[in-house]
Formats: structure tokens, sequence, C-alpha cells
């Protein structure tokens, strides 16, 4: 660490709170994003190799390296970004995202295997060619994960709609 710069090892990188960025350049007039996460503190680190928080990586015994996103450790299917995305343990075959079959009655329920540390809302779009147009479903946004089995159920729902869960870090 330089002048208040974050070391390219530091725990900081990648560790910060995306709801708390306010401007678009740090301290020292450079850009506040990089890397899709911002950095904890005042500084951004200008070359990260991973979009993944090093501190992360570092309480998973993992160094920040370029591929670190893209390696399967676990070999379970999910590569490292998105096992801290999800919050599951990029060390363990079965801790991973389980979406779980709707069945054919209405209305539609969603269930997933969900992380205390997440926030979880339920979308729906009628078609999947070209560019879906993704709504949220009313009542089924944000919601907190029990690190348990979730039930997102869409009250609404009438005629063939696709479904997907998109996932947020909890504050």
């Amino acid at each position: 660490m330089t002048n208040g710069s974050l070391g390219s090892a530091s725990p900081c990188i990648n560790s910060g709170d995306p709801n708390y960025v306010s401007t678009s350049v740090d301290v020292a007039g450079d850009p506040r994003v990089i890397g899709g996460t911002p950095d904890m503190g005042a500084y951004e680190f200008q070359v990260p190799v991973s979009r993944i928080s090093y501190a992360w990586l570092l309480r998973h015994s993992m160094a920040p390296y370029l591929g670190v996103d893209a390696s399967d450790d676990d070999q379970d299917g999910a590569p490292n970004l998105y096992e801290w995305l999800t919050d599951t343990d990029p060390a363990d075959a079965s801790s991973r995202l389980r979406v779980y079959p709707t069945t054919k009655q209405l209305p539609p329920k969603i269930c997933l295997l969900s992380s205390k540390n997440r926030i979880y809302t339920l979308e729906f779009a009628i078609r999947l060619d070209g560019d879906p147009d993704w709504s949220r479903i009313p009542g089924v946004g944000y919601v907190r994960g029990t690190g348990g089995v979730l039930s997102l159920t869409d009250t609404n729902g009438t005629g063939p709609r696709f479904y997907r869960v998109s996932i947020r870090f909890a504050q």
C-alpha cells in the first residue's frame, strides 16, 4: 500500500458494498468501480485480476489470479464467481445453488436453497427469444434468504411464463 492506495493482494479489493457508491471516481480521481464490485475504502484498485472479493478468496484459501473466477475448484459445475455470488462453498461440491422444479399447480412456486447473506427477487418473462423482457413479480422482490429453503410464489401468474431468480448481496 502506497499513498493510501490498495496493495495488489489487499482483502479490501472487491469487498465494498455497491449500495454505498455515490460517485463515479475514487478520491484519487480514478474510476470508482473496476471489476464489477467496488473496493472497500476510498481508493479503487485499478487492475484487479478477479471480480470476486479478495477477502472471500483468502477466506477460502484461494489466491487472486487471472482465471480464478472461471475455475471450478470443487467440480460442481459452478465456477468460483458463481459460488461467491450465490454464497456457496467453492470447496464443497454439495454446496451449490439449488432451484427446485415447480409443479404444474397454480399459483406457480419456485423453491431454492437460500443464503441469509443474499436477497432474492423472482422475475418472469413471457418469451425467451431475442432479448427477453424480464419483469419483477409484485410482492416477490427483495426477499432476504433464510439459510434454508426459500419459497417464492407468483400469485399473479396466469398463462405460461418463464422464471428466473436474481440474487443480490444483503446489506
